[in-house]
């Protein structure tokens, strides 16, 4: 079953984040993870929720998502 990670993003530091822009697709494939939306920016319809950059990835399962958590962090 898919496992979905949703990413709410602020970037404070574009330098370093450039450099992880380049190094994570590599990582998200290595397990099985693929972009599904990727870095937009959300128009809030209803809620009090404020993101400013909407990341969510797709892996095969939960131990998948999780173990790309866990390596990142």
């Amino acid at each position: 079953m898919s496992a979905y990670l949703i990413l709410d993003l602020s970037i404070k530091d574009l330098a370093r984040f450039a450099e992880y822009i380049e190094k994570i697709p590599a990582f998200i494939q290595k397990h099985g993870g693929h972009y599904i939306v990727q870095g937009v920016e959300p128009e809030i319809i209803e809620g009090d929720w404020k993101p400013e950059r909407v990341v969510v990835i797709e892996f095969p399962s939960k131990v998948e998502a999780k173990s790309f958590w866990v390596q990142i962090f």
